[in-house]
């Protein structure tokens, strides 16, 4: 049987189950096998000598792995999650091999024989403990992805460079403390990843990968980059925004409109004079953590919380609002998208009512949000700063006549009530961490409890924070952006938002001191 390439061996059937395959061995070509429990009859898979694409996921191949050999039109082998701590020999005979993938498997090193397998294309060998890649594998001239990531790797041979066709090379979680020179060779790499490593910086002969399009280097404890990487045209550089800076100007440029207020003045954070400073205070030191007092102090911010009351009915023009209908000056300036459909109204914020329990949003006004969908997150909030009674409800259809009907709030507004509130973060701080310290700090955690909306607050996230992906997008620094507004889950609204997710709307603080809303991020946390 001739050997298919990669379209004509995707036609071929898959066969699932081994005793099938079996009774007509000379039909199978491809064979995927799923928790086999018996080794024995697994390694009866040799038996299908026109076999050319294997893959075997949570199972006993030990007595397989020896008759691989076999097994000479293997093109494609996966193997998953099959407890292979040491290198089968029986592979390094597999001369059509194309596809080789052994992952999560214990695999402890490679040897050095690999370079026999000099028709490899894809090499992924993810998800074991190897502690070293073999010189060798520069002879693998025709690779074009290699995956490594999830190992204990130090080092990487500077044979890599070798790799002329290479096109995607992944090498996060490791323990990479540097980059081979040599890397700069790989002309046509397109993808370069190594998130979750040691590493300081990257070699200057990254300047060469032309074919670069995506480099991702977060959660390494950079020092230095290379400046040309914010010259080099590459499309994604996913690295942490208060990083950017080792490699380009990531300032954050506010609009020519002179600033309302100072910067000390904003107050944003809990000061000596809050009413939350000393219950604060009082908590840290009755539940023995004293000494972390100024940390957990500094990071308590000056917020507002919101709660739904009782239904609107738009009889007071520029009323607080969440759901429902905005109240607009024109209806031109209800957002909408290219074929006319609206966008979805989250909230609006009568500032007169917030004046007395902040001091860093304008006195007077209204504040108007929406959202595209929740799944772009584009995001407008409108600022109008004359007399709200002279503002009329703007109507429209609701369901089709929206973005995304899914998220449709129209027929439950709801009046709130704002409450001063402090918002502490929803985990501790690293230096709370260990012992005890998570423990006592949820305690001081209970005076930030309760509600579901808020002004200036915490969002829990179980990756970036809004401030964060803020800055990524906008620039900036993450601790330069505020949490403008936060909605999550409400019954009376019908606020849910995915998973009962909180949509957060972030503004920078030189934009909030001007009253600029026209920057401000959107996103969206769930579970």
């Amino acid at each position: 049987m001739p050997l298919y390439c990669d379209e004509e061996l995707k036609r071929q059937p898959e066969f699932q189950d081994l005793e099938e395959a079996l009774r007509t061995p000379e039909m199978v070509v491809r064979l995927r096998i799923y928790r086999h429990t018996d080794p024995a009859a697994l390694a009866r898979v040799a038996e299908l000598k026109n076999l050319q694409s294997l893959s075997i996921s949570l199972a006993d191949v030990s007595q397989l792995l020896p008759r691989l050999d076999k097994m000479k039109n293997l093109q494609i082998l996966h193997l998953q999650a099959c407890n292979i701590p040491t290198f089968p020999e029986s592979i390094l005979s597999l001369s059509n091999l194309r596809s080789l993938s052994i992952g999560n498997s214990s695999l402890g090193a490679l040897p050095e024989k690999i370079s026999g397998l000099d028709k490899l294309e894809e090499l992924s060998l993810s998800q074991n403990s190897l502690e070293r890649i073999p010189q060798s594998i520069g002879r693998l001239t025709q690779l074009q992805r290699l995956g490594l990531s999830y190992n204990k790797l130090e080092e990487l041979p500077e044979s890599l460079g070798n790799l002329g066709a290479l096109v995607w090379l992944f090498l996060d979680v490791n323990r990479l403390r540097q980059v081979p020179e040599s890397i700069g060779e790989l002309a046509r790499l397109k993808s370069l990843s190594l998130n979750c490593n040691d590493l300081r910086t990257i070699p200057e002969s990254i300047c060469r990968l032309t074919s670069l399009e995506r480099l991702s280097i977060e959660r390494n404890p950079l020092e230095s980059l290379p400046g040309c990487l914010s010259t080099m045209g590459i499309e994604t550089i996913s690295i942490e925004a208060e990083k950017r800076p080792l490699f380009m100007d990531w300032t954050y440029q506010p609009s020519d409109q002179p600033p309302r207020i100072a910067l000390t003045d904003m107050k944003l954070f809990v000061e000596p004079a809050s009413p939350f400073h000393a219950p604060l205070l009082a908590a840290t030191e009755s539940y023995g953590a004293g000494e972390f007092a100024p940390l957990i102090l500094g990071l308590a911010r000056e917020a507002v919380r919101i709660d739904s009351t009782v239904p609107d009915d738009y009889s007071r023009p520029g009323n607080s609002r969440l759901g429902g209908f905005p109240d607009l000056s024109d209806s031109e300036l209800f957002p909408r998208d290219e074929e006319g459909r609206y966008w979805i109204f989250l909230a609006q914020l009568n500032l007169e009512d917030l004046a007395s329990l902040n001091t860093y949003l304008p006195r007077a006004g209204l504040l108007s949000f929406f959202i595209e969908s929740t799944e772009s997150l584009k995001a407008r909030v409108l600022f109008f700063e004359g007399d709200v009674r002279e503002l009329k409800t703007i109507r429209h259809a609701g369901g089709e006549a929206m973005t995304d009907d899914t998220d449709d709030y129209t027929q439950s507004p709801y009046g709130v009530k704002f409450q001063r509130f402090v918002s502490l973060p929803h985990c501790p701080p690293e230096e709370m961490e260990s012992g005890e310290a998570p423990d006592t700090y949820e305690k001081i955690r209970e005076l930030s409890k309760g509600g579901d909306h808020y002004i200036n607050g915490y969002t829990f996230t179980q990756h970036e924070s809004p401030q964060e992906q803020a800055a990524n997008e906008l620039r900036g620094k993450p601790e330069e952006w505020v949490p403008l507004l936060q909605l999550g889950w409400d019954d009376k609204v019908g606020f849910c938002f995915w998973d009962a997710g909180t949509v957060t709307f972030t503004i920078h603080r030189e934009d909030l001191r001007r009253g600029d809303f026209s920057r401000v991020h959107a996103s969206l946390e769930t579970s």
